[in-house]
């Protein structure tokens, strides 16, 4: 399934230039402006919200139809999960690389591989804060005997709820980027002008 989240990725990129673009200017007839960097990764996180929401109701009825079937295995097919793997792929397409196209454009030149590291660095604390919050929610929810939201069979546990939450989260962490990006101004490094330099360097 997670072949779905790749490949999704990789191929809004490439027709988000190629296709996608070329096509609302044609249906226009005038050339859009591009939403910014800050614009983009807000509409990623929308749609990480969106995809958290879809995959809690997909799980919910992946445990309605192990509940009616004989065996431990969900009679719903598999690829009732592609939409939302398709989703977070389309949606992390946006936040990626409009995050290192910010932080790149936000840092002086000497600075570009610190800004671009802060990028990457920022996803690895992102992942270890929800593994974290994943440990709490099983703290939280497995007392007095009872399996947890998460427990190693699924289906005695309660994971949409566990997908509700994360978009819960999400969706107030977007609320908070939101706040935080109409608050913050942009900063245009200009670059040395060569010749000039080169005209003082000879005198």
């Amino acid at each position: 399934m997670t072949a779905f989240d790749i490949v999704s990725s990789s191929v809004f990129i490439i027709l988000y230039d190629k296709f996608i673009l070329p096509l609302i200017i044609k249906v226009t007839k005038r050339k859009p402006k591009p939403p910014s960097e800050l614009q983009r990764m807000g509409i990623g996180l929308a749609g990480v919200t969106v995809a958290m929401i879809v995959a809690g109701i997909v799980e919910r009825q992946r445990r309605i139809h192990a509940a009616n079937s004989d065996k431990e295995t969900s009679s719903l097919g598999i690829l009732w999960q592609a939409p939302q793997y398709i989703l977070m792929g389309t949606s992390e397409a946006f936040v990626y690389v409009a995050q290192m196209q910010f932080f790149a454009s936000q840092t002086p030149d000497a600075l570009k591989s610190l800004g671009i590291s802060l990028s990457m660095s920022s996803t690895a604390i992102g992942s270890y804060i929800y593994s974290m919050i994943l440990t709490l929610v099983m703290a939280i929810t497995a007392r007095n005997g009872k399996p947890g939201w998460v427990p190693s069979n699924l289906n005695h546990g309660h994971l949409e709820r566990y997908f509700f939450l994360s978009a819960a989260l999400i969706a107030l962490n977007l609320v908070l980027f939101v706040i935080s990006a109409k608050r913050f101004k942009f900063t245009s490094f200009e670059k040395p002008d060569l010749e000039a330099t080169n005209a003082s360097t000879s005198l």
